[in-house]
C-alpha cells in the first residue's frame, strides 16, 4: 500500500511540474478612465519563458454588472 501511494504521489508531482504555464501575461499600462466610460485601453505584454514556440489567444468579454 505504501508503494502504491508513493508511485501515485510521484506521478502527480511529475504531471503538475509539466503543467506549468510557459507564457507570462502582464498588464503594462491600465486604463485610468472611470467605469462609466464605454472604452478602455490596456497595454499587455506576453513573455514566452520556454524554449519552444507557443501559440496564444487573447479573448475579451463584455460583462454587465
Amino acid at each position: 500500500m505504501k508503494l502504491i501511494a508513493t508511485i501515485v504521489t510521484l506521478c502527480l508531482c511529475t504531471i503538475t511540474s509539466f503543467a506549468q504555464q510557459s507564457l507570462d501575461l502582464k498588464i503594462k499600462q491600465g486604463s485610468d478612465k472611470p467605469n462609466s466610460e464605454k472604452e478602455h485601453l490596456y497595454l499587455l505584454e506576453i513573455t514566452n519563458s520556454s524554449r519552444i514556440t507557443t501559440n496564444f489567444t487573447i479573448s475579451t468579454a463584455n460583462v454587465n454588472c
